[in-house]
């Protein structure tokens, strides 16, 4: 199976390990990074869902993006940036594409009003009932969203 996960480490990105495939993460804590799998457009379901949250340790997160997004943008902009990794630290992000994914989405319980969108998922792939989005904060800065996905994502518990 081709998955497309993003591993995003504190070191060059020649030493980067991919998200899944079978490798068990870096067990170094002075590394951070963050667990990223953007889901295919053609070939995603909510089997692929599972496994992604099956091979993680950390507590499932779907982010609901677009392309056109410009608060995507801006947000994805900031996740090489050693505050963001520590923010996303606990968390298992499973990237949705608002426009390719709504099927899948509606499956899933997740209707997002906007994007961005962060939803938790439970252990099955389905949508836990919480859930942030970009209008939790007022600008699209680091310093705006970082403690306030900080807050959300430790609110999560991984199931």
């Amino acid at each position: 199976m081709n998955h497309l996960g993003v591993r995003l480490a504190g070191m060059s990105m020649a030493c980067a390990q991919p998200t899944i495939d079978g490798l068990k993460p870096a067990v170094d804590p002075n590394i951070h990074y963050i667990e990223w799998m953007t889901l295919p457009v053609d070939s995603a379901d909510l089997v692929l869902v599972q496994q992604v949250i099956e091979d993680s340790k950390r507590a499932p997160v779907a982010y609901v993006g677009a392309t056109w997004c410009g608060s995507c943008k801006l947000y994805k902009a900031t996740l090489e940036s050693e505050t963001m990794k520590k923010t996303h630290g606990g968390v298992q992000i499973v990237e949705f594409d608002l426009d390719q994914h709504r099927q899948l989405l509606a499956k899933m319980n997740i209707r997002p009003a906007g994007v961005p969108h962060w939803e938790a998922l439970n252990g099955f792939g389905l949508s836990s009932g919480s859930h942030i989005d970009g209008r939790a904060w007022t600008a699209d800065t680091e310093a705006e969203m970082a403690p306030v996905l900080q807050r959300f994502f430790d609110s999560l518990d991984g199931t």
